[in-house]
């Protein structure tokens, strides 16, 4: 039997239907308690600095720091990125196949797809963007150019982004193209419509995440659809998570060295906003599928047929005894034929002749007791 991404919790021997929505709750009170933690921390190092007002700008916006602010910036991916570490452990505490299986169809994290997939995506990502710097109008996406060097704050700002971006991108993924299209997909009998459902309420919480324009939502909705289409095809969550890291590596940098608007601010002008990320989607799914093909990878699952229980001998003679009495099937014997002998009991007797002066059987009663 083969699965689908979306179908392993489902197939795996130890499916329960439990199992998956006691994850979500798990997840999301760890994940309350983390934050509390690390918005705890942080203000306690702004109050002990003497720069407490900086939290209350920081706490009355909705949108991720920029790369002029390295420390929010920090605080913003870090506390999405925990969602990662959060997620894992709660599938964990309720079954540990659950954490292996929402990585991929082999139950691991593939690594040496995630890297030829990374390579692939950044090349795709900083080449289209780039080209659209060049083609498109300035008005459209926003250009500067005036291109020039970050400062040293941006260069902090640069080096957060390269440290915690990837697992900003791969919490998201777990959760949006992960967790939510295994638990839906599981749930929905039907295979096609579990795939359909799951993907389009992943996306939607995806989209909702960010607090953008209306082209810049319709374009954070066209990225999250490319990302279950590669989950789906692929059988894992690595070439999601490798192109929104280079994704938003390379709008970082973009940002950093002016080349391209600000990528906290979501402002777009017009459907052309949206063409690099189409560009970028066909050509990333077409390497992404040519490179999978070529090197055999595993986009589904297959479980090992088990072969059908051994039928339990009948204890008898030369068997020995049953390993446990109470299981042991009842043999039925047929009354013990007496040869026809002198002496022999009358025809229909289950038991010979005996002396009156024999002792009782054990358990009967002595003659004159049963008066």
């Amino acid at each position: 039997m083969t699965s689908l991404y979306h179908r392993l919790p489902r197939d795996h021997p130890r499916f329960a239907h439990w199992r998956l929505p006691v994850s979500g709750i798990i997840a999301v009170a760890g994940y309350l308690a983390a934050s509390v933690v690390l918005i705890g921390v942080v203000i306690a190092g702004f109050e002990i600095a003497g720069e407490g007002d900086r939290i209350d700008e920081w706490m009355d916006t909705l949108e991720l720091s920029g790369l002029d602010d390295p420390i929010f910036l920090g605080v913003d991916l870090g506390g999405i990125a925990i969602l990662l570490p959060v997620v894992l452990l709660a599938l964990l505490a309720t079954g540990r196949h659950q954490a292996g299986l929402l990585l991929s169809v082999e139950g691991r994290m593939r690594w040496r797809w995630l890297a030829l997939t990374s390579v692939l995506a950044f090349a795709v990502v900083a080449g289209v963007f780039l080209a659209s710097v060049l083609v498109l109008p300035v008005d459209v996406v926003g250009a500067r150019p005036d291109v020039r060097l970050p400062d040293g704050t941006m260069v902090v700002g640069l080096v957060v982004v390269l440290l915690l971006v990837p697992f900003q991108a791969a919490a998201e993924e777990v959760v949006c193209r992960g967790y939510l299209l295994q638990l839906i997909g599981s749930w929905i009998p039907k295979v096609w419509l579990g795939a359909i459902v799951g993907g389009v309420v992943g996306t939607a919480l995806f989209v909702l995440g960010h607090a953008y324009e209306l082209w810049g939502q319709v374009d954070v909705g066209l990225f999250g659809v490319v990302c279950v289409v590669l989950t789906l095809r692929t059988g894992g969550l690595e070439a999601a998570i490798a192109l929104h890291a280079a994704n938003n590596i390379v709008l970082f940098a973009f940002d950093g060295f002016a080349v391209w608007p600000d990528v906290t601010s979501g402002d777009a002008d017009g459907p052309l906003y949206v063409l690099p990320t189409v560009v970028i989607a066909l050509i990333f799914i077409g390497l992404v599928e040519l490179a999978a093909a070529r090197g055999g990878l595993a986009r589904r699952r297959e479980w090992p047929v088990l072969p059908p229980p051994r039928p339990r001998p009948a204890w008898g003679p030369g068997w020995g005894p049953a390993p446990y009495p109470h299981l042991a099937p009842a043999r039925v014997s047929a009354p013990p034929q007496v040869p026809a002998t002198v002496g022999a009991p009358p025809a229909g007797s289950l038991r010979p002749e005996v002396s009156p002066e024999a002792p009782p059987y054990p358990g009967e009663l002595p003659e004159g007791w049963n008066r």
